[in-house]
């Protein structure tokens, strides 16, 4: 019987099997045995990717609970050989290393060292765990618990680096939100001060990587004290204070990592004419570019210091009213121009009128000795009614670097060719300046209090001896004659160099009345 083309292709639909033979009917035996199979392989496949989970996951745990176990006591030793360390080295001012205190930051670092290496160890323990598991709250909260401890640890002992790195390097700083800023080491102001203060204002002194000086930052606070800034970054401040009268007096903070720091303003009711007011507190003295001294906080009084060198015309004012013949003889000032002159000579005559035509009145004075700069400072005294001397190592120094250890007056960085103050090495200055520049003209060669020339120029005298000398004294600052190595404010030279480049500026006592 003939079938019509329609029927057939009905009916070979019917016979069509679909592809991988799952469809409606299965016809053919093979066809249901291979999908059981493919079944079957598959939960296989997924029982066997579990427990190979599983077991890298007890690994994993076995392995960081043992690490954690490692960590606990090894940080206990870091912290003994820590306190061990500072305390050797509690009250250590000069430069000069033990053998004990070389042995004790050697175990130190040791110490920190294997303590890392367990860190890292540990951290790695929760990345490669599946992410099924390293993703359960349990998991991640026993994993902060311990990284907690950690930083609490590093905290404890004022390690902040190493409590920086344990934060950032974890897996789950998310559930370390808490101690996040501590961690930062946001610090805090609470500000007092007498009614005259009118307004203060906190300025951030900022590093901003392209220029050696520290720059001016948005506000972090206003108001009239008492009062409070309650979050504030850690680094340096200037506060800017208003007083009664109008003028604005500059008191520079350091806020270290975490503290709440209390500042009692102590305003004088005036500041003496070309003078600047140094606040009393705490500063850092000393460092890797001092001679003698290492890094270490010191504490003074407040003291006024002179803003510019005290002047060739100031020093005659003094000079020629000396009556002693003797005297004005040896307190004269006697330079030397070039290396290869061969003496000295004066630099003015008996009336005054100076001898070169490369001096000016303005200049600061140089070429004196140590004792016509003291005796300078008590005629000084007898005319103001105060008393007035020479600063010591440590006044300099904190009137040229402010609170905060920067190398440098205006910062921490140095670029040649900047015109930053005079030097040797600045041409543009010395083209200019050959030998020495009346005071003030070099706007960036200034400190956070408004002192002048403490980098170049001239150097100047303190009343502070060299370490085992009682016949020398430290000089401070660089001069238009020496190179840059002169310029951190913590280094301190001793010799005279040619041309004659050493000069002087006076402090005058500060008391609250």
């Amino acid at each position: 019987m003939n079938r019509s083309p329609r029927s057939l292709k009905k009916k070979n639909a019917r016979k069509r099997v679909p592809v991988f033979g799952i469809g409606r009917h299965w016809h053919n035996p093979f066809q249901k045995l291979a999908v059981g199979v493919v079944v079957l392989s598959f939960i296989g496949f997924s029982v066997v990717d579990r427990a190979r989970q599983r077991r890298c996951y007890d690994g994993q745990l076995d392995r960081a609970k043992e690490l954690c176990t490692q960590m606990e006591a090894l940080d206990t030793q870091v912290a003994v050989a820590y306190t061990n360390l500072r305390k050797h080295c509690e009250g250590l001012v000069f430069k000069g290393r033990s053998e004990r205190e070389d042995t004790l930051e050697r175990r130190l670092e040791e110490l920190n060292q294997e303590l890392h290496a367990l860190f890292d160890g540990f951290n790695e323990c929760l990345a490669a765990m599946p992410f099924r598991y390293r993703s359960m709250e349990g998991v991640r909260e026993w994993f902060a618990g311990c990284t907690r401890r950690r930083i609490e640890s590093a905290l404890a002992r004022r390690d902040h680096g190493w409590a920086r790195l344990c934060y950032n390097a974890s897996h789950v700083k998310d559930l370390l939100s808490g101690i996040k800023p501590r961690v930062e080491g946001k610090g805090s102001f609470e500000i007092t001060g007498p009614d005259s203060v009118q307004d203060v204002i906190a300025w951030p002194m900022l590093d901003d990587g392209e220029t050696p000086r520290l720059i001016q930052g948005d506000a972090a606070g206003r108001g009239k004290p008492p009062f409070r800034i309650d979050v504030v970054e850690k680094g340096s401040y200037v506060l800017q204070v208003t007083c009664g009268n109008g003028k604005l007096m500059p008191f520079p903070v350091y806020i270290n990592h975490g503290e709440a720091k209390r500042v009692d303003l102590v305003v004088p009711e005036s500041v003496p004419d070309g003078m600047a007011f140094v606040a009393g507190g705490d500063f850092i003295f000393g460092g890797e570019d001092s001679r003698f001294y290492r890094e270490h906080k010191c504490s003074l009084p407040a003291f006024f210091i002179k803003k510019h060198e005290v002047t060739v015309a100031e020093y005659l004012e003094f000079w020629q009213g000396l009556a002693d013949p003797g005297l004005k003889s040896e307190y004269m000032g006697r330079i030397r121009f070039q290396q290869q002159d061969r003496r000295y000579v004066d630099a003015w005559d008996e009336q005054g009128n100076l001898t070169d035509e490369r001096l000016r009145l303005e200049y600061p004075v140089v070429g004196i000795s140590h004792e016509a700069a003291e005796a300078f400072c008590k005629w000084k005294s007898h005319q103001a009614g105060v008393a007035i001397r020479l600063p010591t190592a440590w006044e300099w120094e904190k009137a040229a670097r402010g609170v905060d250890g920067r190398r440098y007056v205006w910062g921490n960085a140095f670029v040649k060719g900047a015109n930053l103050a005079l030097t040797k090495d600045n041409e543009k200055g010395k083209t200019r300046f050959p030998l020495w520049a009346p005071p003030g003209k070099f706007m960036r060669d200034v400190s956070v209090y408004g002192a002048y020339d403490m980098a170049g120029n001239v150097r100047e005298m303190t009343s502070t001896s060299l370490p085992g000398s009682e016949t020398f004294y430290q000089l401070k600052g660089g001069s238009a004659a020496t190179p840059e190595n002169f310029l951190p404010c913590s280094y301190a030279s001793d010799t005279p160099v040619v041309p004659s480049d050493v000069g002087f500026r006076y402090v005058q006592e500060f008391s609250v009345k």
